[in-house]
């Protein structure tokens, strides 16, 4: 897992070539607030996500990339991260950005990325409420809250899944 801390440029071999893993162990690629940074030419997969809060509820967010400051994505493959949430009895919960979430105050550009494979699934039992937003890519910016700024051009966002359940009565 790597956490950007500091201003940074990461450039790999090339998606095919240059793979980053998170092995199920969390995000693969966090920039974090105040941080620039450019990512081009990895494979980014593997990863879980970041448990935070959004919007005043608890969230897992941000499976191959969580950005919180500014980033630049170009060139890389995101594939086959899985973020997924469960709400605990009467509770809210968030999956967001399986494959990509820009936080709130966040900005994202990204170009010539291909975005596939990646999903988001939040369940609850009880009476709570289950929210999964952006199997690909996802940002904070709301209407009330338009924070975050996400550009996306000349990329491929495709075969990434969203999925929310209530089995209880939320």
């Amino acid at each position: 897992l790597v956490v950007v801390g500091e201003d940074l440029t990461l450039t790999g071999a090339g998606a095919a070539t240059t793979v980053l893993d998170g092995n199920q162990l969390g995000t693969v690629v966090t920039v974090s607030p105040g941080v620039t940074a450019a990512v081009s030419g990895f494979t980014i997969q593997g990863g879980t996500g970041t448990a935070m809060t959004i919007e005043d509820e608890p969230s897992q967010a941000g499976g191959g990339v969580l950005n919180q400051g500014t980033l630049t994505l170009r060139n890389n493959t995101v594939t086959g991260n899985h973020v997924t949430a469960v709400a605990v009895g009467d509770n809210f919960v968030n999956a967001v950005g399986g494959g990509v979430f820009n936080a709130d105050g966040g900005t994202l550009t990204a170009a010539h990325d291909v975005i596939t494979g990646n999903s988001v699934s939040a369940s609850t039992a009880g009476a709570g409420t289950a929210e999964a937003l952006g199997g690909g890519i996802s940002s904070d910016a709301t209407v009330e809250s338009p924070t975050s700024q996400t550009s996306v051009g000349d990329s491929t966002i495709d075969g990434n899944t969203a999925t929310a359940a209530v089995t209880g009565t939320g």
